[in-house]
């Protein structure tokens, strides 16, 4: 199995965070199948793309002169239609970082706009603040007890990785600077 083209990190920086030997590829499907899929969750958690994709086509109503596209940044602002027909680049501004349309006059009707956007073209060059929340979310899979949090034996005590919502609590901090958020 490939990893997804959304996947977050790659497997050799994943196993190299889990101590996993280079040449040992015993758990190579699972943690493939692993990045993959909570890759996914996390960009679902946040509310947009990190690794860079194409967006054709996005729905919007006319709904005054600002329009947020639901992926940013945006790396290239293809077109906007506005009821079928192309808006001239010279009508509206794209704010990349933020997601921003700013049009010159209030845009009404229907708008498909198409672009691509994301923080990375590829894993390797992923935030590492969002690597580093996908390697505790895979080590938190693999090497801690599901839904123990603490475990005592006489004065012994370990304490696990908190979760919240299915997620380490370490990995919801990492990604909440990049969350979106609603109005």
């Amino acid at each position: 199995m490939a990893l997804a083209t959304n996947a977050l990190t790659t497997l050799s920086a994943a196993k190299n965070y889990l101590k996993i030997a280079a040449g040992d590829t015993s758990r190579d499907e699972l943690l493939e199948e692993l990045i993959s899929s909570l890759s996914l969750a996390m960009e679902n958690h946040i509310g947009r793309a990190v690794i860079r994709r194409q967006i054709v086509d996005e729905p919007h109503e006319g709904c005054g002169r600002v329009l947020q596209l639901e992926n940013y940044p945006v790396t290239e602002f293809s077109v906007l239609l506005e009821d079928g027909e192309t808006v001239a680049a010279d009508r509206y501004e794209v704010i990349k970082a933020s997601g921003l349309v700013i049009g010159k006059r209030a845009f009404r009707g229907t708008l498909l706009a198409s672009y691509s956007a994301g923080y990375a073209d590829t894993a390797q060059h992923a935030p590492r603040d969002i690597q580093l929340a996908l390697w505790k979310w895979l080590y938190a899979t693999l090497y801690t007890e599901d839904g123990v949090e603490k475990e005592t034996l006489g004065d012994y005590s370990v304490q696990y990785y908190g979760f919240a919502e299915g997620m380490p609590s370490d990995t919801m901090r990492l990604l909440e600077p990049y969350r979106t958020r609603t109005v």
